[in-house]
C-alpha cells in the first residue's frame, strides 16, 4: 500500500498580481501525534454496516451528501446513513452485460435525486444510476478519461491523465454532452511527462462551498476554477527539503516505478493521494513519503502541526499511528470524515480509555477485526 502524508493548514498570502495564491510550508521532518481536542468540539465513531451486501476491501474514493456515505471500492460503490453506519444502497455492476460497466474508476453524485454517475474508463462510458441501482441512461465519453466532474447537466470536465489522444492534448477537458463537442482543454500534456509519469490519482476534482478545486500530480499547485478564467492558482504546496527539484522530472525514466525508485531514494514528495478544501483557508491532501504516514494540521488559522499518529484525547489515553487505512477522506463545512479500521479501533481501546463509551459501542455492534472500516466524524471548531 502506498505510504500517506495528510495536510490541513492555513496558508500565508502572496499575490502575483493577477490572482491570490495560497503559499503552503509543509514541514514532514517535525512529527508527533495529533490531538483531536485541539481542532475538533468532538469525535464520533460509526460503525458501518458489515454485510454480504456492504462489504469494503479498500475505500479509494468517499463523498457526503445530506447524511449519506458514498464510498467506491474497486469494483462497486456503498452508500451508508452517516448517522447510524446502516447500508442503504449497493451499486456493484460489474461485468460486459446491459447496464454493467467494465471498470469503475471515478463517480459523482449527479444530482438531488441521489442518482450516481460512474465512469467507466475502460469502456469508455458514464452509466447513470438510480437510487434503487437502476441504470437510467449512458452515453460514450469522448476520451480515456481518469476522473470527471459535472458543472451543470450538460457541462463535464474530464482528465484525461498524461496521456495524448486524437480527441485532446491535455489533461483536463470541458465538455458539452448535448452537443458532443470539447468547449476547452487546460494544462497541456507534456511530452517528457507523457513517457512515464502514469500515476492513477484517486481524486482531482474537489467541489467545495467556496467553488471547484482541482489538483494533479506531480503539479505542486492546487487551482481554482474560476468563471471566465479558467483554473487559477490558489494554493501553492511547498515541501521544503522533500520537494523534487525541476530537473529531476527531466530526466528520461523507462516507467513510473523507475521514477518512483528514484525519488522514494531522495524522499521526495511527487503524488497527491487525495485532497480537499474547506473555505479559503482550510485544505487537506495527501501524499506518499517514504515508510511513514502523516498528518498536518492548521485549520483557524493556528500554526501547521505535523503529526504521524492520530490521538483522539476525548475517549481514550493513547495515541493510534497512521497507515493506508486512513487515506480515504472527505471535508465539508462542518466535517473532516475519515475511517479507521476495526483494528485501529480496538487496538486504542487495549491501550487505554477515558470512558467506557468505546467499549459499548464495540459490543452493541458487533464490531471485530473482519468488520467494515469505522466512520469517524470530526466536528471542526468554529
Amino acid at each position: 500500500m502506498p505510504l500517506l502524508t495528510v495536510l490541513f493548514f492555513a496558508c500565508t498570502s502572496s499575490n502575483d498580481g493577477k490572482s491570490e495564491m495560497l503559499s503552503v510550508k509543509a514541514d514532514l521532518d517535525k512529527a508527533g501525534a495529533l490531538r483531536a481536542s485541539e481542532y475538533f468540539e468532538e469525535v464520533t465513531y460509526v460503525p458501518l454496516e458489515t454485510s454480504d451486501e456492504f462489504l469494503i476491501d479498500y475505500a479509494r474514493k468517499t463523498v457526503v451528501s445530506g447524511n449519506s456515505l458514498y464510498v467506491m471500492c474497486d469494483k462497486s460503490v456503498h452508500v451508508f446513513s452517516t448517522e447510524t453506519g446502516k447500508g442503504k444502497n449497493s451499486l456493484s455492476k460489474l461485468g460486459n452485460g446491459p447496464g454493467e460497466y467494465k471498470s469503475l474508476t471515478d463517480f459523482i453524485v449527479g444530482d438531488a435525486n441521489g442518482n450516481i454517475e460512474l465512469l467507466d474508463n475502460r469502456g469508455k462510458k458514464i452509466l447513470v444510476y438510480d437510487s434503487f441501482g437502476n441504470l437510467v441512461r449512458d452515453w460514450n465519453v469522448p476520451a480515456m478519461a481518469f476522473s470527471i466532474f459535472k458543472k451543470n447537466s450538460h457541462h463535464y470536465c474530464f482528465y484525461n491523465g498524461n496521456m495524448k489522444s486524437d480527441v485532446s492534448s491535455s489533461r483536463v477537458m470541458d465538455y458539452d454532452v448535448e452537443v458532443q463537442e470539447k468547449i476547452k482543454e487546460y494544462f497541456p500534456i507534456y511530452d517528457n511527462l507523457a513517457e512515464y509519469f502514469h500515476l492513477m490519482d484517486e481524486k482531482v476534482f474537489n467541489m467545495t462551498l467556496n467553488g471547484l478545486y482541482f489538483h494533479v500530480s506531480p503539479i505542486d499547485t492546487i487551482y481554482k476554477y474560476v468563471d471566465d478564467k479558467g483554473f487559477v492558482p490558489a494554493f501553492h504546496l511547498d515541501f521544503m527539503n522533500h520537494a523534487a527539484p525541476a530537473s529531476f522530472y527531466e530526466y528520461k525514466y523507462r516507467d513510473i516505478m523507475e521514477f518512483s525508485e528514484a525519488a522514494n531514494k531522495n524522499e521526495y514528495v511527487y503524488a497527491l493521494t487525495n485532497f480537499a478544501v474547506n473555505g479559503v483557508d482550510d485544505v487537506l491532501f495527501s501524499c506518499r513519503l517514504g515508510k511513514t504516514f502523516y498528518w498536518t494540521v492548521c485549520l483557524n488559522g493556528k500554526p501547521e502541526n505535523t503529526a504521524n499518529a492520530w490521538m483522539d484525547d476525548f475517549h481514550f489515553t493513547g495515541s493510534m499511528p497512521l497507515t493506508y487505512h486512513n487515506i480515504a477522506y472527505c471535508l465539508d463545512d462542518e466535517y473532516l470524515y475519515f475511517f479507521i479500521s476495526a483494528e485501529q479501533l480496538m487496538d486504542m481501546c487495549e491501550e487505554g480509555l477515558k470512558d467506557e463509551s468505546m467499549q459499548t459501542l464495540i459490543k452493541s455492534a458487533g464490531v471485530t477485526e473482519e468488520s467494515n472500516p469505522i466512520l469517524v466524524k470530526c466536528k471542526l471548531k468554529k
